[in-house]
């Protein structure tokens, strides 16, 4: 078994009633019926709305690897 990654931990704490409540994107209610991608990226993944969502954390699996060979 994988250990969850604390970006997969963190999406299922219930933060309405706490201080970051305002900080936090909400979690969209997708449509699975929906005919067409949304235009900011939420419920492409219906599982995981917010999955490649703009406004929202992306976790690099690999280190950085541009053309020029910058990081």
């Amino acid at each position: 078994m994988v250990p969850q990654l604390g970006t997969e931990i963190l999406q299922d704490i219930e933060t309405n009633n706490t201080f970051i409540a305002n900080d936090c994107p909400a979690v969209p209610e997708c449509d699975p019926k929906n005919k067409f991608r949304t235009a900011d990226g939420s419920c492409n993944n219906l599982l995981q709305p917010k999955y490649g969502a703009s406004g929202t954390p992306l976790q690099r699996i690999l280190p950085n690897a541009y053309a020029d060979g910058e990081i």
